[in-house]
């Protein structure tokens, strides 16, 4: 009995301490890595007129978001391996067929979130793609009947506080100055966007980074430097779902770190960060887009939350 009470007490001691901002906690050997993130408030969307400002996607007019609630978010987007464990202990299927790049963009009945094309040898470490909405909420589910916690998606105003890691610039790197053309050159550094590597095998129509980070698509997870909160490839390598519903606008959302949604119509959700594909003007962490709740694309993955209460 003392032996039992003993490891009782060493386990709430231990996590105590590892609630403390920037901390990382893993509840399981499969479970992904979270980090602990520290309350506070920050200004959320990008001034209409701004000179980087996509004013289609609604990341303004911006607002004050208030974060009252420390929580812990993931280290890396969610993995293959990590989602692997998850298929092998519940059997779930995440179906075929999905949405790769090339030639624009096209339907590949074969494409699987084990071979999403993009990367043509996908390995453990690769973010995870080619899954729906239901099959990440179904992942997060899985993680909280696992380790007695609660799991789930991070809310839109959860995922850019973090992603700004204190930042009130465009995007953490650069300063002040930090707009697409000085991140044209230091985008390599810090996330995997559409780049001089890029740009060898893959031709778009927009601007590239002038750097090569050593990619043509999709790289492992903590491939770049680590943010100021301790993130990695919160901006880059694949577009993140988050819970919130998606809006043309920030008009009457939450002013706290609630996901904002509605019982029917909620058939499309915000995506966040841009992707490896992605010019670096949307490779920043107020960049929002749209994504169908059913629709499955290698550009696209997640990352979970860890309650901390």
């Amino acid at each position: 009995m003392k032996t039992l009470l003993g490891l009782i007490l060493v386990l709430g001691a231990v996590n105590a301490v590892a609630q403390t901002p920037g901390d990382v906690i893993q509840d399981c050997e499969d479970c992904p890595r979270v980090v602990v993130i520290p309350t506070g408030t920050f200004t959320m969307g990008t001034l209409v007129g701004a000179y980087e400002v996509n004013e289609e996607s609604g990341e303004g007019p911006p607002i004050r978001i208030t974060i009252s609630n420390a929580y812990a978010i993931g280290e890396t987007e969610v993995t293959i391996g990590q989602f692997k464990a998850f298929v092998k202990a519940t059997g779930y299927n995440a179906g075929a067929g999905c949405d790769v790049i090339k030639d624009g963009g096209f339907e590949d009945p074969k494409a699987t979130w084990r071979n999403p094309v993009q990367p043509k040898r996908a390995k453990d470490n690769h973010p995870v793609s080619c899954i729906d909405f239901a099959a990440s909420v179904a992942y997060a589910d899985w993680l909280s009947e696992l380790t007695g916690h609660r799991y789930r998606l991070p809310s839109e105003a959860e995922w850019e506080y973090a992603a700004r890691a204190g930042s009130t610039a465009p995007r953490p790197w650069g300063a002040n100055n930090s707009f697409e053309g000085v991140s044209i050159s230091l985008t390599c550094e810090h996330a995997n966007a559409y780049d001089g590597e890029s740009q060898k095998e893959y031709t778009f129509a927009w601007p590239y980074a002038r750097c090569n980070d050593g990619y043509a698509d999709v790289a492992p997870v903590a491939s770049f430097a680590k943010s100021d909160y301790g993130l990695y490839d919160t901006m880059g390598n694949l577009w993140e779902r988050v819970q919130d519903c998606y809006t043309a606008s920030y008009w009457g959302r939450p002013r706290d770190e609630n996901a904002w949604e509605w019982i029917g119509g909620c058939e499309r959700r915000v995506v966040r960060g841009g992707g490896w594909y992605s010019r670096p003007t949307n490779v920043r962490p107020a960049r929002r887009a749209s994504g169908s709740v059913d629709g499955r694309g290698n550009d696209l993955g997640f990352r979970v939350v860890r309650e901390l209460n």
